[in-house]
């Protein structure tokens, strides 16, 4: 079963027409209807993701991030969106620009250095000794692009949860140790690890660390 919870951004419309779901069945909103989901969500506070950042121009934009995005938006032609080669105009297609200034998402999304503006912009990756509670053994902040610092994050987390098996001596029997362990079972001592996710193949240094630190 697929679960998919209310938006927070009503009313939506497709087609210049305002819907709304009643139950199982969808139905377009009359008038009354319409006027009052929007009178509704003009006196509900402001989202952070949409607050303006004053200060925060087109040249605080990682440039490699801007250029993948606009990549991964011609590959996907979803968005309904001519995709200009233009970075400010790219980013007031993506309604990142509000009242002519950047908001927080355009941020988020494509800082080279997200904490200048905000130091909660990060993401802290954290190894312990065991598979309990206890010491940590590896600590790693990633901050960057939102997208590309998903992938390094998918990237830490898989390294730190590579594996190594064998097959007990004597007993038909397979033994996997994640690597938080500690415990090397084969007797090369090697813990195997996964390759790594990443959206263009290339990660960064803070990515290309943690491979290192886990090995």
């Amino acid at each position: 079963m697929i679960d998919v919870p209310q938006g927070a951004d009503k009313p939506y419309s497709l087609r210049r027409s305002i819907y709304v779901r009643v139950g199982q069945s969808t139905f377009k909103a009359d008038p009354a209807t319409a006027a009052e989901m929007v009178e509704v969500q003009a006196t509900l506070p402001g989202r952070w993701e949409q607050d303006a950042v004053p200060g925060f121009v087109i040249s605080d934009c990682d440039g490699r991030e801007l250029m993948e995005a606009r990549n991964e938006l011609k590959r996907i032609g979803r968005l309904g969106i001519d995709v200009t080669e233009d970075d400010e105009e790219l980013l007031r297609r993506l309604r990142l620009v509000r009242n002519g200034q950047y908001i927080n998402a355009a941020v988020l999304l494509f800082a080279s250095d997200p904490l200048t503006w905000s130091p909660n912009l990060a993401v802290r990756v954290v190894s312990y000794a065991s598979d309990k509670f206890g010491p940590i053994s590896n600590d790693l902040l990633l901050s960057g692009p939102g997208v590309r610092v998903l992938y390094e994050v998918i990237t830490a987390i898989q390294q730190r949860t590579g594996f190594s098996g064998q097959f007990v001596s004597g007993k038909i029997q397979h033994r996997d140790v994640p690597a938080y362990s500690g415990q090397n079972p084969d007797k090369s001592g090697q813990i195997r690890t996964r390759t790594p996710v990443t959206r263009s193949r290339r990660y960064s240094k803070a990515a290309r660390n943690a491979n290192s630190q886990a090995k």
